[in-house]
């Protein structure tokens, strides 16, 4: 795999909402290679999508995981820039970019790739 440039220009903070979902407290800025993207005020995410079963091993609140997760919500519900496999891929190398362990980022890759059909909104495209 190449490696995909990933860099956040500003902070993320996210809020409690409730049942363990979350809102965006401010616009989140990222570059992807060149381009900037932009997630709005007020988005609503789980984080990561990882049954509460795993949640000792890998909470999906983890420090490192808060910022690719977020992106990833957000390619899969509200945009149509990349197509689910680009969008598992960009949240790999985010993961690897923030300090994700290479065996714990293709964990995370292969359980997007394998069950992230299930939340990905490729409706959302043709409205």
């Amino acid at each position: 795999m190449n490696h995909i440039h990933t860099d956040f220009l500003t902070p993320v903070c996210i809020k409690p909402y409730k049942d363990y979902r979350y809102y965006t407290c401010s616009p989140i800025n990222f570059v992807i290679e060149t381009e900037k993207f932009t997630i709005p005020k007020g988005f609503e995410t789980d984080l990561a999508s990882i049954p509460k079963i795993a949640w000792p091993i890998l909470s999906p609140s983890h420090s490192s995981l808060i910022r690719p997760a977020v992106v990833h919500y957000w390619f899969y519900r509200m945009t149509c820039d990349f197509d689910r496999e680009q969008s598992d891929l960009i949240f790999y190398h985010m993961l690897l970019n923030e300090g994700v362990g290479p065996l714990r980022a293709s964990l995370m890759y292969y359980a997007v790739r394998l069950f992230g059909w299930e939340f990905y909104n490729e409706d959302y495209c043709d409205e």
